[in-house]
């Protein structure tokens, strides 16, 4: 685990993260889609405003009922960008436009980006890029206020509620994946109280020791679309995955989940 290595076209990346062991892994065996031919360009974000929540199920309640006011290209997990480990707490009413950084650039309508985030949610969407059988992968998700992050509908992180970064169900929690292919995630983040602010999604714990996920492994689409990728594309991807989930919730979509039990993997990932 000490050890994460991702093969990239012909490059190999080494991220060494040195972690004492976490919690018990989850193991994934099936993914969604094989690797693609190229690199992760980010998820795509899904902004929702004004909004009373207090916590991930008045979140997932607005999230199934309604349409998002504007998309985005979320290149990392990392608002307010570069601000590691830490949050802002803002003076003047702080605007998505000053959460996003240089991604608000990409938002669908750019009229949100002079909205202030107080009341708001933000999902993103996509897929998880493993390139290598038997990988594994100790992953974080600190917020202010409340996050989750999922991996095929499967909670791996819940860290709820209204409080300060991190939070106390921020992880660290391994996860192995026992076949190379792209998986879908999903990260739920909401900001209830104008106190401070902002979220992360990275290897390693938050205790000064991890790296931001990077974005070359996360994918907005399992195909790569031409070039720069559109807004139009941007907000059918996030539709496309919000409408699957949807399917998967109502027992629409049958498919078995591909998690087992940890007591059970034949050949643990290292």
């Amino acid at each position: 685990m000490n050890r994460i290595t991702a093969l990239v076209g012909w490059a190999i990346v080494a991220l060494v993260i040195t972690t004492p062991a976490y919690a018990v892994p989850m193991f994934f065996t099936t993914p969604d889609f094989p690797l693609p031919g190229s690199t992760g360009d980010g998820l795509v974000g899904a902004i929702y405003t004004g909004i009373d929540v207090d916590n991930l199920a008045d979140a997932r309640a607005h999230i199934n009922t309604y349409s998002a006011d504007s998309a985005f290209l979320a290149r990392q997990v990392d608002y307010p960008q570069g601000s590691q480990d830490t949050v802002v707490v803002p003076g003047p009413p702080t605007t998505f436009n000053d959460l996003l950084g240089s991604d608000a650039a990409s938002l669908s309508n750019p009229a949100v980006g002079n909205q202030g985030i107080l009341n708001s949610i933000i999902q993103f969407t996509g897929y998880f890029s493993v390139e290598r059988d038997n990988s594994a992968f100790p992953f974080s998700l600190g917020s202010d206020d409340g996050s989750a992050l999922l991996i095929q509908g499967i909670e791996v992180i819940v860290n709820d509620g209204i409080h300060p970064f991190p939070g106390g169900g921020a992880g660290p929690q391994d996860v192995a994946f026992q076949n190379a292919g792209l998986y879908e995630m999903e990260i739920l983040f909401f900001e209830s109280q104008a106190v401070a602010y902002g979220i992360e999604f990275v290897l390693g714990d938050f205790a000064g020791n991890n790296q931001v996920v990077p974005q070359f492994l996360l994918h907005s689409t399992p195909v790569p679309l031409p070039g720069i990728i559109s807004l139009m594309g941007i907000g059918l991807a996030a539709l496309g995955l919000t409408m699957s989930r949807r399917r998967k919730e109502q027992g629409v979509c049958g498919r078995a989940r591909s998690i087992i039990p940890a007591g059970e993997n034949p050949a643990p990932a290292r």
